[in-house]
């Protein structure tokens, strides 16, 4: 349950998702760093006052709770995105493209161990490669 994100300059490791455990930073030549000073990387870093009531702080480099409820709150600001989105007609942060797109290019990496072949993320989109996803779909009673 480990991410590691690789740049020119260093890795940034995360210890899986919606734990409150804090990232490290690996700077090439420089000390690792995991605690509260990562955020002199990320000067403009600030939560919204919602997330911010919600985790603890407008820059919050870890939290300690549960994952359930860490994820409860991170729908709450979801659904709090949304009904705004509708009252003020504001876009939101992500559109359904987007999301559409993100999910098409991790679904396309399943696709393509599936098939055994290159699958490109606009065949996903556009529903011309479903071999994995197919499978789900019959087990779920959805196709």
């Amino acid at each position: 349950h480990k991410r590691i994100l690789y740049g020119s300059g260093g890795s940034l490791e995360s210890q899986g998702e919606r734990n409150g455990k804090p990232l490290t930073l690996w700077r090439m030549g420089s000390e690792a760093i995991s605690d509260g000073r990562i955020l002199d990387f990320a000067p403009d870093y600030r939560l919204s006052p919602l997330a911010s009531q919600l985790f603890g702080g407008e820059r919050v480099w870890r939290y300690d709770m549960p994952f359930d409820e860490a994820d409860w709150r991170l729908i709450a600001l979801e659904h709090h995105e949304f009904a705004s989105c509708i009252a003020t007609r504001a876009a939101p942060e992500v559109t359904g493209e987007i999301g559409r797109r993100a999910l098409a290019i991790v679904y396309a990496l399943f696709e393509s161990g599936k098939l055994g072949r290159p699958v490109g993320i606009t065949e996903v989109e556009q529903g011309k490669v479903d071999a994995y996803q197919r499978e789900i779909d019959a087990h779920l009673q959805l196709a």
